[in-house]
């Protein structure tokens, strides 16, 4: 039996959480392997009967879309974005793969911002395109000399901001540059906002792309799953031109058909009702974040934060002689910590672990630090 895939990685969380079981200490296992805060939204009333006997409509609910919509008009500052450029996916995951689906196929060139989400490589190399990187500074100044190079010979350029697994925010300088070669080359931005609403930089709007003509390149892709804190209901969204989800609404169609409905509706409540509720979520993740960091920068810690914003810190670990993969396990089999190795974000090896802050309270943050202080001993 022919299997394709073999050389992309194994789904990357679900293999860091099976270290877990070689962990033999007495203290509970402390999992910031995953980007989830672990808050529980407030409930809504019941969803309506329609959700049990209907898929519901292909391309999202129409009071979803529009309650978005008005989302991003608010966020971005911008008249130039309605419910008909939106399309409501199964999670954030599958409005990529969609979106990739429709844009490219094998052997096609791909320009990703490294260091990179994971599962944007291993989808374009699992449909055969084929990446290639171009790094994202800590400060979010790409070079822009670098990225035309790249994207001469592309068919898309894709990036995160804020960044997983960096944290780093793309800057304005940044935005602009990309916006500029992909008007030049002719080719689209796919740019995944998962975390934008819990920017470090909360004041002003995430960029300023979203004005007149931008459905000629950008498509922009959002997690309400993230965003209300609702992972397992699966609710994502992408915003581009009528053509482009016309040929997305197709791999959809084929993966899950429609986004769950229940997941919908409480997506469409909390768009119009819980904002304020996210706005307070961000703030907490955003003050522990701070609290941690401060805490790290201002002991003798041996992991040094090299970068750090949405849900997550991006920490150089001090075990020199092992790989950052070698390392997360060691810190998973004596320290009970489970962490993301570095290099599964990036072509090369890293000197890097992801550490998810999204889901750390102040006792839990340093429980953390006090675990990775101990790192000081081996």
């Amino acid at each position: 039996m022919r299997v394709l895939g073999s050389a992309v990685l194994p789904p990357p969380i679900r293999h860091v959480q099976t270290w877990a079981a070689e962990y033999r200490g007495d203290r509970p296992v402390l999992d910031v392997s995953q980007g989830t805060s672990g808050v529980i939204p407030p409930q809504m009333a019941d969803a309506s009967e329609q959700a049990w006997v209907s898929y519901g409509e292909r391309e999202g609910s129409e009071g979803l879309r529009e309650a978005l919509a008005s989302d991003v008009r608010d966020l971005y500052r911008t008249g130039y974005v309605e419910a008909d450029d939106i399309l409501v996916t199964a999670g954030c995951n599958e409005a990529f793969c969609a979106v990739a689906g429709a844009l490219v196929g094998a052997g096609d060139e791909v320009v990703l911002l490294s260091p990179f989400y994971f599962n944007h490589d291993m989808w374009l190399r699992l449909i055969g395109a084929r990446p290639t990187y171009v790094p994202m500074p800590f400060s979010g100044d790409i070079d822009e000399e670098h990225l035309e190079d790249a994207a001469r010979s592309a068919r898309l350029i894709v990036a995160a901001s804020p960044s997983n697994p960096t944290g780093a925010e793309l800057s304005r300088h940044s935005f602009e540059a990309i916006e500029r070669v992909c008007r030049k080359y002719g080719i689209p931005f796919v740019l995944d906002e998962t975390y934008s609403v819990f920017r470090r930089d909360a004041g002003n709007s995430p960029h300023e792309l979203f004005g007149e003509g931008w459905h000629d390149y950008l498509i922009s892709l959002r997690s309400l799953s993230k965003e209300f804190s609702m992972p397992g209901h699966r609710i994502g969204a992408a915003i581009a031109g009528p053509a482009l989800l016309q040929g997305a609404a197709k791999w959809h169609d084929c993966m899950s058909i429609v986004a769950p409905t229940s997941g919908q509706n409480f997506a469409e409540f909390a768009l119009n009702n819980l904002r304020g509720w996210r706005h307070e979520l961000a703030a907490r993740i955003r003050s522990n974040g701070e609290t941690f960091v401060k805490d790290l920068r201002s002991g003798t810690s041996p992991f040094v934060l090299d970068s750090w914003g949405g849900f997550f810190l991006w920490l150089a670990h001090p075990l020199s002689g092992l790989s950052d993969e070698a390392a997360a396990q060691s810190l998973a089999k004596r320290l009970g910590v489970l962490s993301v190795p570095g290099s599964y974000f990036a072509p090369t090896e890293t000197g890097r672990l992801r550490v998810s802050a999204a889901g750390l309270s102040p006792a839990t943050g340093q429980d953390l630090l006090a675990r990775l202080n101990e790192v000081e001993s081996w």
